[in-house]
């Protein structure tokens, strides 16, 4: 029967080897979760501006954009969402009391991210933070934007 010869305190200096690389691949996955949990919040929180864009009566392009922005800060659920970053426009941004929006909204916002590490946003090259950015087209419906 062999028996295994092991230097007391060796799997602890192994441990001590591989702990940084644990911890590394650790971090890397947790702030990539971050980077796609934001992305796909902002992204829904965009289309549902959008969606309440097309569907909703309003009296005039002031009104629609204040509304829409208070929708979408409203939908994105722990970003830091500045209000101006958000942009409503449409494809004829003349207001026209009896259709503001003729076939298409855009609803788009940009946000910025900062790291857990700042050295990971550094090592994939996108400086000290990260942008995002979302955008949504949808087509007006026909008695959404209609002022009666």
């Amino acid at each position: 029967m062999k028996r295994n010869r092991q230097t007391p305190g060796q799997g602890l200096v192994e441990f001590a080897l591989i702990l940084p690389l644990i911890l590394l691949i650790i971090i890397v996955f947790i702030e990539l979760g971050r980077i796609i949990y934001f992305y796909s919040a902002l992204n829904n929180a965009v289309r549902e501006g959008a969606r309440y864009v097309i569907v909703t009566q309003f009296t005039s392009s002031t009104e629609r954009d204040l509304e829409t922005r208070d929708k979408v800060v409203h939908y994105a659920v722990a970003l830091p969402l500045d209000p101006n970053d958000i942009l409503v426009y449409c494809d004829r941004d003349e207001f026209n009391l009896s259709n503001p929006c003729e076939d298409y909204v855009t609803v788009s916002a940009d946000i910025e991210i900062d790291p857990m590490i700042t050295l990971f946003a550094q090592m994939i090259g996108t400086g000290d933070t990260f942008n995002i950015n979302a955008k949504s087209t949808m087509r007006m419906t026909p008695y959404g934007n209609y002022v009666e």
